[in-house]
């Protein structure tokens, strides 16, 4: 019985010792500073598209023009720092990859194009990339919808 009391006061001094001990914070994600920007810059990209296009475009292109500027700007202040981290884990790298596929969505309609028809190589290994990145961080091959820019890529209102 006295084996029994000491297992009991040896357990209840340990409990102790752990409810007294100083709380250790979990360690960062690796990539949570990559992971929390392309966030930050996936919410300016669906509100810039959306400025453009959908049910809620902006016909008149000045106006359009004009709302976009401040969003496009949120972007670019954020790109920098995005492309210089780098993801080392697969969660940074799939959160990456639907950023890319978020902002330029013809990368991932060209990766399908060249798999149906490239002779080349080095443009079915690229492609088949592009293809299974997308796959992996769960986007359309053909992602709904057009992405209308400030380039070459406008359509008219």
């Amino acid at each position: 019985m006295n084996a029994l009391h000491t297992s009991r006061r040896a357990l209840l001094g340990g409990s102790a010792a752990l409810a007294i001990a100083p709380a250790v914070a979990a360690p960062a994600h690796p990539d949570a500073e990559l992971i929390a920007l392309c966030h930050q810059f996936d919410e300016h990209e669906r509100a810039y598209q959306k400025i453009y296009d959908g049910p809620l475009a902006i016909a008149d292109e000045d106006e359009a023009a004009r709302l976009a500027q401040p969003i496009a700007a949120a972007r670019a202040a954020l790109l920098p720092r995005i492309i210089a981290l780098h993801a080392t884990t697969i969660e940074g790298l799939m959160t990456r990859a639907r950023t890319v596929y978020l902002e330029a969505p013809e990368e991932g309609r060209e990766a399908v194009k060249v798999l149906e028809k490239s002779p080349y190589m080095n443009e079915l290994l690229m492609a088949s990339l592009h293809r299974d990145l997308m796959a992996m961080a769960g986007v359309s091959v053909v992602p709904l919808g057009g992405h209308r820019d400030d380039s070459d890529n406008r359509q008219p209102g």
